[in-house]
């Protein structure tokens, strides 16, 4: 093993316990051809959730809460914040619709794109009578929620419909050589394909 950033930089602290707990985290000094023994192995698993989006009401009471602004100016804050694109606001009439007819799924839309939303947008796609099937490679990507950007969605925004000159664009989160090594992924994907009769 070896220091790393901790031979420049250890962050003191008066704490006796926060220093015993440090060390307890610390590896033990380890050499060459030293037996390891394992004394206990604990399996995490964990889920991540995206931010909590904001409704023009939660976004109001957030500017109260931050002291920005008041209440004649609220309106045109959100204007301005929504001509400008901080923010896109959702047309979730469109979303419940497209959900309910388009993918013949009950009930409310979720509020994220699940990867099992993505299955059904990608698999619909693939079984359309078309000779070829056209997606968006977040799409794909979206199917793993391991493997999905987790930030922004608007950084993921390929083009403008309304703008018809809008420039393409899409920033790769990954690299093609983890995408090619990515047994799962791949395996699911060309599972899609196969359902859908497009495979070899």
């Amino acid at each position: 093993t070896f220091d790393g950033f901790l031979k420049a930089y250890r962050e003191s602290t008066d704490d006796e316990e926060s220093r015993d707990d440090e060390q307890m985290h610390l590896l033990p000094p380890l050499h060459q051809g030293d037996t390891l023994e394992r004394s206990t192995v604990a399996a995490t698993e964990r889920f991540t959730v995206g931010p909590i989006r904001y409704t023009e009401a939660s976004l109001v009471h957030k500017l109260e809460e931050l002291g920005i602004g008041r209440p004649s100016t609220y309106a045109p804050t959100i204007s301005t914040i929504l001509k400008r694109e901080y923010i896109i606001k959702e047309d979730r009439e469109a979303t419940q619709k497209f959900y309910n007819e388009m993918l013949g799924c009950e009930g409310d839309a979720p509020y994220f794109c699940e990867p099992w939303v993505a299955d059904l947008v990608v698999a619909q796609h693939m079984k359309s009578p078309a000779m070829l099937a056209i997606l968006p490679l977040q799409d794909w990507l979206a199917t793993d929620g391991e493997v999905r950007y987790q930030g922004n969605p608007a950084d993921e925004r390929i083009n403008i419909p309304a703008i018809p000159r809008h420039y393409w664009r899409y920033r790769m989160h990954v690299g093609l050589e983890e995408l090619i090594g990515n047994d799962k992924l791949n395996a699911h994907l060309r599972n899609l394909i196969d359902a859908a009769g497009r495979g070899r």
